[in-house]
């Protein structure tokens, strides 16, 4: 997650541009990454069971 974010490249290091990296968020400490992270991940695995 922090390469996407940070540096805009995908798990085989394929550029994601246009997409990434915004450079409004380039500069966001490694930790906010893993905090936004696990509020993805949260809120995905809840729509999840409700849709189930």
């Amino acid at each position: 997650m922090n390469r996407v974010v940070k540096e805009g490249r995908g798990r085989h290091s394929e550029y994601l541009y246009p997409a990434m990296p915004y450079t409004a968020i380039v500069k966001i400490s490694d930790q906010d990454v893993r905090d936004v992270k696990a509020c993805l991940y949260r809120a995905g695995r809840a729509l999840f069971r409700r849709s189930c």
